[in-house]
């Protein structure tokens, strides 16, 4: 509870104006930032926010280090608004608040514009005070504009990006040889990759022009240190991923949010004790929210539409972020329906044609990060964290999300189209003691990345992992429709062959031509699960009644379920239930094991039977002793094809011949007893759902529950929907 008196803020008539008045009720703030400075010295005590808009950062440093409390909450109706955004786009100040075309000399105009105002840098420093990131304010939904980082892209005429080209920027990377030739680069020559991009247009973007120029422009909008933009539309032609198809094309005419670098809507150092609720937080570059060493911060029930991230935690040494808790929040990424995966991890070196060799010290080559500042990390910290718990939220439409720090709680979340990483371990997380449950994770690249060796225990238990659904991938090479080259199917596993303990129990998770092409993970993708793909010399692995379904969907690239492990890696695995659609010829390969070094183990199984007897023909210790290769038989599934429908019921169903009811193995007593925990039952049944369970129900207030219940004739199915394969007349 906090204590002290009440503060109250109004949004100011011009926005960016943060004067006001005291703070009382009759005379209210116009600033958060001054009405919770009011707070901390009345002792604490709750700031009330009126309905509208405040465009301010709020930055607060040592607030309620001396147990102090500060809720900051609306007050009255209307939604409350934080935006971290500069306001002149908002309330143009004078003559040069406005966009100017750009026309080169004798040139055409290509729908570039400028703004007419520069923005100094602040202090000198030329890295500061750059204005790159921003969003449309009046899309229906959160959605970014492209970060570009040359302007040549920008304004390119071309949207594809083709892979054959014998001209245009040609393409540079690391001599392969480092141990003989430091910092030496070779042009690119590899028969699967590109030897040359051209510019690429990738949709409705801003490009800050970071130089300073000492000369005077007699032209409004000419000069260094200005923003430039372009709102033309785009043609990817990806049925079920709208282009942008503008009703105009002058960005005088759209409402804009554009974020100066280094700007928040909430950053807090060294602060204590503030609990934030039913807001919505908008904007800032990089962050939308900043923590900084800070204890007992809450975020609940709030609405958090991303900068290039949502929420960082970091900490200086000596310090961390401790007992933070996100609950019930919103957390919207706003990549766009038209940016692909490619514009953001396809970084490129580009060069002259001539000579054959470079160096970076003579300065001739220069580096293309295309949109790679559009969209980064949702939810991310360090490892200086400590008892982070985000729960019932829904963080969607972004890149990836992460779990880091000692004793992180990640459950009851949807995690929705993430073009990357759905729930990764940082590589500077630092993660241990982690657990994972109760999730929904759906049409996302990789469901669980494992990036870097986690310092102690992962735990992952009680999710719904289906990722049947693709992602926006890679950007069109114009060779094909458009369609199967850039859509990208999502696998289930990453990792780096050196993790710590990891434990994967009771999770239901189905995949659907699991491909990660274009990443150097073909190895990864030889079969549909690969939890045991890339052990090397990782910490012992468990890995206890889960079910895991695999379909594949163009009959030559049937491949095998799972990878399983070799003998000669020490863990703890049993009571899966694997089922591969189709199910292939008699005496196919279901089965890999793989692993590599002094303990080369190389070979492919049928069936679990022929792995155990290869392995332990006496029977004694056998990894995946109870384990299946069978139909788990859901309650609604399409069993011929493995594709979704609306009306998956991924519940077991009351059947004799269901491989998965009632036949869970013991697992050791600490995983048992995190299972009940979490699920309020006794772990009985293979898979997240226990067959006498509800529904899985995540994201605020547990408003979306899975399978999806809506009106309909039956209460499992909707009217709209396919109606499922069902086997055995049941």
């Amino acid at each position: 509870m906090a204590t002290g008196q009440d503060v109250y803020v109004t949004p100011p008539a011009v926005p960016g104006n943060l004067g006001g008045g005291d703070g009382s009720q009759g005379h209210p703030f116009h600033s958060v930032g001054a009405a919770m400075a009011k707070a901390k010295a009345n002792g604490g005590g709750v700031v009330r926010l009126h309905g509208g808009h405040y465009v301010e950062s709020v930055f607060l440093e040592d607030f309620c280090q001396d147990g102090q409390k500060i809720v900051v909450r609306p007050d009255g109706g209307g939604e409350v608004f934080i935006d971290s955004m500069l306001p002149e786009f908002l309330a143009p100040e004078g003559p040069h608040d406005q966009w100017f075309k750009v026309i080169p000399p004798g040139g055409i105009f290509t729908g570039e514009y400028v703004w007419g105002r520069p923005y100094a840098p602040p202090g000198g420093d030329e890295e500061a005070g750059r204005v790159r990131q921003g969003a449309f304010l009046d899309e229906p939904v959160h959605t970014r504009l492209v970060s570009y980082d040359r302007v040549e892209d920008l304004t390119a005429p071309g949207q594809i990006w083709p892979d054959d080209l014998e001209e245009g920027n040609r393409v540079w990377r690391l001599h392969p040889d480092q141990a003989h030739f430091a910092d030496l680069y070779k042009p690119e020559d590899r028969p699967d990759r590109a030897h040359y991009r051209p510019w690429v247009y990738m949709g409705p973007g801003i490009w800050f022009d970071q130089e300073v120029r000492d000369e005077e422009h007699a032209k409004p909008g000419s000069g260094g240190r200005r923003i430039h933009i372009r709102l033309a539309p785009t043609t990817n032609n990806i049925p079920g991923w709208p282009d942008y198809d503008p009703q105009t094309t002058d960005p005088n005419q759209v409402r804009l949010a554009l974020s100066r670098e280094g700007e928040y809507a909430i950053f807090l150092k060294h602060c204590s004790h503030i609990r934030f609720e039913n807001l919505t937080l908008r904007f800032g570059s990089p962050d939308t929210v900043r923590l900084n060493a800070c204890r007992d911060i809450v975020f609940d029930h709030c609405r958090i539409r991303s900068g290039s991230r949502a929420i960082t935690l970091l900490a200086e040494e000596g310090f961390q972020n401790k007992d933070v808790r996100v609950e019930h929040c919103v957390i919207d990424g706003g990549i766009p329906t038209w940016l692909f995966r490619s514009d953001r991890k396809d970084i490129y070196l580009f060069g002259p044609d001539a000579p054959d060799t470079a160096t970076a010290a003579r300065g001739d080559l220069c580096e293309d990060r295309l949109g790679s500042s559009t969209s980064g990390v949702q939810l991310s910290g360090d490892a200086r964290s400590a008892g982070v718990i985000v729960h019932h939220c829904e963080i969607f439409n972004a890149h990836d999300s992460y779990v880091f720090g000692d004793k992180m709680e990640f459950h009851h979340n949807w995690v929705h189209n993430l073009n990357d990483d759905a729930i990764a371990v940082s590589a500077l997380g630092g993660t241990k003691n982690a657990k994972i449950y109760c999730n929904v994770v759906t049409q996302c690249l990789t469901a669980l990345s494992f990036a870097a060796p986690p310092v102690g225990p992962v735990h992952i238990y009680g999710n719904l992992i289906d990722i049947r659904e693709p992602t926006l991938g890679t950007r069109p090479s114009g060779k094909g429709t458009g369609v199967r080259e850039s859509l990208r199917q999502g696998h289930f596993f990453k990792d780096g062959a050196d993790e710590g303990p990891i434990g994967l129990f009771h999770n239901t998770c189905l995949v659907l031509d699991p491909g990660a092409q274009g990443d150097d993970l073909t190895d990864l993708t030889d079969a549909g699960f690969s939890y045991y793909a890339t052990i090397g010399a990782s910490k012992p692995r468990q890995a206890f009644n889960n079910i895991m379904v695999v379909a594949y969907t163009p009959a030559p690239a049937l491949k095998p379920v799972a990878f399983l492990a070799p003998k000669s890696f020490v863990c703890k695995t049993n009571g899966n239930a694997f089922f591969r659609i189709p199910q292939g010829d008699a005496g196919s390969p279901n089965f890999i094991v793989r692993r590599r070094g002094l303990l080369a183990e190389n070979g492919t199984f049928a069936d679990l039977k022929r792995y155990r007897d290869h392995y332990w023909p006496d029977g004694v210790g056998a990894y995946e002793k109870d384990s299946t290769l069978k139909d788990p038989v859901f309650k609604s599934f399409d069993t011929v094809t493995g594709t979704p429908h609306r009306g998956d019921d991924l519940r077991l169903r009351f059947h004799p011949k269901s491989p998965a009811k009632g036949t869970a193995v013991p697992m050791p007593q600490e995983l048992r007893d995190m299972y009940a925990e979490a699920t309020g039952t006794e772990p009985a049944d293979r898979g997240c759902y226990p067959w006498t369970g509800a529904h899985l129900q995540v994201g605020v207030d547990g408003r979306r529950a899975y399978p999806r219940m809506r009106p309909g004739p039956h209460p499992d199915t909707h009217p709209d929907d396919t109606p499922p394969v069902v086997v055995d007349g049941g």
